[in-house]
């Protein structure tokens, strides 16, 4: 099979040189921990309690703070905040304020602590820049529903009729996000809209955030609308990270120069899942998604693949890929695997050895299962060791460990070496050292023509007999080529 080599990245646009050495950590913040330091008001529910969709936990940024020991040992080295914006609602997609940190969060008091502890340690922080759409309270939908056909704001928005059915049973006669009336959308073509969104990113960007998270970049359409938004943002810091959130094909994303470092990686993620897993991924609770694949995938095929992924995209969006198998939109890693530790284990070795960043879903690290939202936004029982999977939080720090000692894994080419009906195995390449990856999903174990090879790290059985390795069943690994 041939090789799918990865370019000079320096043939290719620019981007934020540290991201390719990233490890990054998802925080959904309200479900992270409570700090004492911070009493949020009003009326919580229980923290151990099922997540719901409207109530909130009162998870804060200084509770993010003070477990950011536990986050580092993880290995990594780079936070994703979800929206972090003033907001009526839990995940905080819905803004009614753009220049604000959300006070229940600890405000923006809070959000230079945790920023600044971050960066002391080296580690960088992303935000959720949500920009298509905002919540009924932002102040210019809130003037539209005061003043109706009247009000200043009244092109900010695209406006059927008056007056606005925002809080009945009947359908939005304003253009909204996915049809929910939660989520008026912003007319980005209108130029004040459009200024006021620079300005806004601007802010956070000067205030020392190293990146966004763009969120549903498909909805803003206007012509140049990304590639202002990056000229902009990069002027103020050319070390920032924008990477836009995508589904599918990162191609339809990058070729015209979208504005974007690179996109989410749930392209890899979704078949990755398809591959390690086959027929154990839970298919009533992946049933929603158009993710991960619902029939598994073999060896050879997912190793076309990744050689038709890393050919369709430039190395400068491979290498700064935000790689990820489950997140807030999706159940959780180990209910979509079915509670199978072994496709548990594959996927985050698949996801760490990959070109790219990858990214950990807080809990996924000591296994929290959970089904689609609210399921997979269940607050971290910090309180509850006991609970925890520490199989699963010692194979996290393992892989934290071998990616952060070994510059192959970070920053090294792809090559394909091998694959069959059940397994896959690849070359890390960097100058510095070649790596082979395994991955055998099947039932039996296989023998494999690897070469002479040096053991890192080895879930399951791997047995190397000179050039030939017998990797068993449900196994996998990361070698050294030579001693």
């Amino acid at each position: 099979m041939t090789g799918a080599g990865t370019r000079d990245v320096a043939k290719d646009a620019e981007v934020p040189g540290w991201v390719e050495d990233a490890v990054f950590y998802q925080i959904f913040p309200d479900r992270f921990a409570r700090s004492a330091a911070h009493s949020p008001l009003g009326r919580l529910e229980a923290w151990d309690a099922p997540p719901t969709p409207r109530g909130f936990k009162g998870g804060d940024l200084l509770g993010v703070l003070e477990h950011l020991d536990f986050i580092a040992d993880l290995g990594v080295n780079a936070l994703y905040l979800n929206p972090i914006f003033t907001s009526a609602a839990n995940h905080r997609y819905a803004t009614s304020d753009f220049l604000q940190v959300d006070p229940a969060l600890g405000g923006d008091a809070a959000f230079r602590q945790l920023l600044d502890a971050c960066h002391r340690r080296a580690m960088h922080v992303v935000i959720d820049g949500v920009f298509n759409h905002v919540g009924r309270g932002f102040f210019a939908f809130h003037d539209l529903l005061e003043n109706g056909a009247d009000s200043r704001f009244v092109d900010w928005f695209q406006v059927d009729g008056f007056p606005l059915c925002a809080y009945d049973n009947r359908a939005p006669n304003y253009e909204t996000w996915a049809g929910h009336a939660s989520l008026p959308k912003l007319a980005t073509g209108n130029p004040e809209v459009r200024e006021y969104l620079m300005r806004v990113a601007e802010h956070w960007v000067r205030f020392g955030i190293d990146g966004f998270r763009l969120d549903t970049p498909e909805q803003i359409a206007s012509p140049g609308f990304w590639q202002e938004f990056r000229r902009r943002t990069r002027a103020i810091n050319p070390e920032l990270y924008l990477v836009g959130e995508a589904w599918t094909d990162p191609g339809v994303w990058i070729a015209d120069g979208g504005g974007f470092d690179a996109v989410l990686g749930y392209w890899f993620g979704g078949r990755t899942l398809a591959f390690v897993a086959g027929d154990r991924l839970d298919q009533e609770a992946v049933k929603s998604l158009d993710y991960p694949l619902k029939q598994p995938l073999s060896g050879r095929a997912y190793a076309e693949f990744i050689e038709t992924l890393l050919e369709r995209a430039p190395a400068r969006t491979s290498r700064a890929a935000l790689n990820l198998d489950s997140s807030h939109d999706t159940p959780r890693l180990l209910t979509m695997v079915s509670g199978d530790w072994d496709s548990f284990a594959l996927a985050r070795l698949l996801l760490f050895a990959f070109v790219g960043a990858p990214c950990v879903y807080y809990g996924d690290e000591i296994g929290l299962a959970g089904g689609p939202d609210p399921g997979s936004r269940a607050a971290f029982p910090w309180e509850h060791r006991e609970r925890w999977n520490h199989d699963a939080l010692d194979l996290h720090r393992r892989l934290g460990q071998l990616r952060r000692e070994h510059v192959a894994l970070r920053r090294g080419d792809y090559r394909t070496l091998l694959a069959t009906e059940v397994s896959i195995a690849f070359v890390r390449e960097h100058p510095d050292e070649r790596l082979v990856i395994v991955a055998n999903t099947g039932s039996q174990s296989e023998a494999l023509e690897l070469g002479e090879l040096t053991p890192l790290f080895v879930h399951g059985t791997v047995t190397l007999r000179g050039p030939e390795a017998e990797v068993g069943a449900r196994s996998g690994g990361v070698f050294r080529v030579g001693g």
